[in-house]
This record gives C-alpha cells, sequence and structure tokens, in this order.
C-alpha cells in the first residue's frame, strides 16, 4: 500500500510503495535526493539515489477558475489572432496554395500516368500531414479549404492516371495481335 511522505527540500507530497522506505528516493520537483523515512521520521539527505517519479497522470491538476465557468473554453493555444485587420499567425504557415496547385497539375497531366501518380501521389501526403497539423493547431487553419480541394484533386489525379494507363495497356495489347 503505498504512503506519502513530504520531500525535506520542497515539501512536495511523494507517494511511495511501504518498499521504498529507508532507500533512497529522488524528488521529481526539486530533484533533491533523501532517504524515504515513515511519515513519522523525519527524512535524511542522502549521497546515492534510487529514482522515483510520479507518473504525470497521477498528479492532480492544479484547479483554476476558468474550470468552474459554463461556457465552452478555446482552446490553450490559440493558432492566429484577429487584431483589428491584421493577423498574427502562430505555429506552421499552410501550404494550401501549393498543395492545390499540385492537385490541379495532376489532373491536367494525368494524361501521362507517371505524372499524375507522382503530382496527385505528393498532393496526397502533404494535404494528409497539414490536415493533422492543423486539427493539432499546430498549423495556420486559414489554408484548410485549398488544403482539402488539393486533397480531392490528388485523389481524382491518380484514379485518372491509372484509367490512363490501364487503357493504353488495352490498347497496347490489341496492337501487338494485328501485326
Amino acid at each position: 500500500m503505498p504512503i506519502t511522505i513530504s520531500c525535506p527540500s520542497c515539501r512536495k507530497p511523494l507517494r511511495l510503495p511501504e518498499n521504498m522506505l529507508g532507500k533512497q528516493v529522488r524528488c521529481p520537483g526539486c530533484q533533491n535526493v533523501f532517504t524515504a523515512a515513515s511519515p513519522e521520521e523525519p527524512p535524511q539527505p542522502a549521497e546515492e539515489l534510487e529514482s522515483v517519479q510520479e507518473r504525470p497522470s497521477q498528479r492532480p491538476r492544479p484547479r483554476r477558475e476558468e474550470d468552474d465557468q459554463d461556457y465552452d473554453r478555446e482552446p490553450r493555444r490559440r493558432d492566429y489572432v484577429e487584431d483589428d485587420d491584421e493577423e498574427i499567425v502562430r505555429g506552421k504557415p499552410h501550404r494550401g496554395t501549393l498543395i492545390l496547385t499540385l492537385g490541379i497539375l495532376g489532373v491536367v497531366l494525368s494524361c501521362c500516368p507517371l505524372a499524375g501518380w507522382i503530382l496527385g501521389g505528393i498532393a496526397l501526403s502533404m494535404s494528409g500531414t497539414d490536415l493533422q497539423l492543423m486539427a493539432r493547431g499546430q498549423m495556420d487553419p486559414t489554408g484548410k479549404g485549398p488544403t482539402q480541394a488539393g486533397k480531392i484533386l490528388g485523389i481524382i489525379a491518380v484514379i485518372l492516371a491509372t484509367i490512363t494507363f490501364v487503357v493504353n495497356i488495352i490498347l497496347g495489347f490489341g496492337r501487338v495481335g494485328k501485326f
């Protein structure tokens, strides 16, 4: 059964298993090394250490006033802040225009299957990464529309390039038999 002791340096409460009593531990808060003693005995500083650290999920979260309010609070890190007509962007800038351009080129050049596969595949890959970053708040979300359009065009480019390839193969085999 775990017991609770306090760090002699910072007075942070630590939960330890009973078998750690008498052993050297390190406080995760102040990094002080001391010998774990039962709450009745005063802890003694130590030279050697046996590291004991709490898991972050077990630490209680400090309570804030905002937690008690009944409205949907905004995310901790805002992606952008509009200040008058000026926009301050945080995180990575979006690549929506580039992805959209690659998707359009992939569709236009899908008559050459290799070009359609390459350009469409790049648009698909980049759009998948960027949309995930936007969802996590690590990329500017203003480019979400062009990024989604580029993803759709990338899918179309890959499909058209594949159809073109298959048709060319079928027509090529048809010509071989007419010699």
